[in-house]
């Protein structure tokens, strides 16, 4: 599994200027990332701002542009994630590069819990997970399962997250999944969670 990097360490504001053009340069008309405008959009707004604020010279500005700066990166990185799960490492490696982004190996353990139930809507699932370490900013990559789970090549990914609790959609009523889900906390992927199932309404 690839780990997208942010990349943002030890950057001053020209210096993540300079990054955030250089990933605007290298995601436009990528056709790994066709579907990047949006994301794209926020992060050209964000480095030309905060270009506009470190010439100027503003401290206070600068704070400001810099924090929105950062959330547009990760904007990408979370994009360029979901875009590359399921994709065999060297490939996604190779994808990674050429947004002019970085990668980093699985990190340390993360423990994490998973709940799932069935949905309020019909042959949908609910996804619960809670990170016990208090570290904040995870993100939650799901894999979902319906045969023998100690096959590896039997669990596929369902969902790529930020947000703690998701709906899992599509799913055939009267069918046993089984789901688990890692933990992705800044350059570091956890294991993956104990497996949870789900008899679909």
């Amino acid at each position: 599994m690839i780990i997208v990097k942010e990349g943002l360490t030890g950057k001053n504001p020209a210096g993540k200027v300079k990054y955030g053009g250089n990933v605007l340069v290298k995601m436009n008309m990528n056709v790994f990332f066709p579907d990047a405008a949006t994301v794209l959009a926020v992060l050209k707004d964000a480095t030309d701002g905060l270009k506009k604020a470190n010439d100027d010279g503003i401290v206070s500005k600068i704070k400001i542009q810099v924090n929105l700066f950062d959330l547009a990166i990760k904007g990408v990185v979370l994009y360029v994630q979901g875009v590359i799960l399921g994709i065999a490492d060297d490939t996604a490696k190779d994808m990674v590069d050429s947004a002019g982004l970085g990668t980093a190996k699985k990190g340390k353990a993360i423990i994490a819990d998973l709940a799932a139930v069935n949905g309020p809507d019909k042959n949908t699932v609910v996804l619960r997970k809670k990170v016990t370490t208090g570290k904040k900013r995870a993100a939650y990559i799901s894999q979902i399962c319906t045969g023998d789970i100690s096959v590896e090549t039997n669990w596929t990914y369902c969902k790529f997250a930020t947000l703690a609790t998701v709906t899992i959609a599509g799913l055939k009523s009267g069918t046993r999944y089984y789901f688990r889900v890692a933990v992705v906390i800044g350059e570091e992927m956890s294991d993956y969670s104990p497996v949870v199932f789900v008899d679909v309404n």
